[in-house]
């Protein structure tokens, strides 16, 4: 069975899904960086991230990193995939409606569910291209 990406190991491998799937969400007008980084380095307000990507929307240049997977990431309840991860950072390119709000906590909960939408709309175009189910994604 095709199944997604569990982990990039080499800088090639993520750079060949990097062009994939730009040319899939139409992002070849983009200029994207994508790196590997060390566990524990990617984080946003203290909270650690399994991937960041910071953009600049007006001249379309993006440098996103993903977490290299340690033995925590590989036994978590969702499982740790890097393909996915690359899918859910390249839709920030798309999807910027939070960008620059001020800090309200409505602001707040717009964030948070615009990322699970990012997030659901990940998992769809995974599942779409592997013929996979929802239930592939759970390490249980």
């Amino acid at each position: 069975m095709n199944q997604p990406i569990i982990e990039f190991k080499t800088q090639e491998e993520l750079n060949a899904s990097l062009d994939e799937w730009q040319r899939i969400l139409f992002l070849t007008d983009w200029i994207i960086k994508a790196t590997l980084s060390d566990p524990g380095t990617l984080a946003i307000n203290g909270e650690r991230m399994c991937g960041i990507n910071e953009y600049r929307a007006a001249i379309r240049v993006a440098s996103v990193r993903i977490e290299r997977f340690t033995d925590d990431t590989k036994d978590r309840t969702a499982i740790g995939c890097h393909e996915l991860t690359l899918v859910h950072e390249l839709l920030h390119c798309k999807f910027l409606f939070t960008d620059n709000a001020p800090s309200t906590t409505e602001s707040g909960f717009m964030g948070l569910a615009e990322h699970q939408s990012i997030e659901q709309m990940a998992k769809s175009l995974i599942m779409a291209k592997y013929g996979i189910e929802f239930g592939w994604f759970k390490n249980f």
